[in-house]
């Protein structure tokens, strides 16, 4: 879809945060998703990505990107 999906700089937290950015480099999304998560695929709208849930069962997590202010 022409966006590029980035994990940004470690901060220490318990999630990661992720930017997406357009075809020209504009920020257009972020998404916070836990640490422990494996990212499949990203795209304009959403994350998806794979997580262990109860009793260390695997899951698909779709995330929603959100548009923010943020550059």
């Amino acid at each position: 879809d022409g966006t590029l999906s980035l994990q940004r700089e470690d901060d220490g937290q318990s999630t990661r945060l992720w930017q997406v950015m357009d075809e020209n480099g504009r920020f257009i999304a972020a998404v916070r998703i836990p640490r422990e998560g494996r990212v499949l695929y990203a795209s304009k709208q959403y994350l998806w990505m794979a997580e262990k849930g109860e009793l260390d069962v695997p899951m698909m997590v779709r995330y929603r990107m959100v548009a923010t202010n943020q550059r």
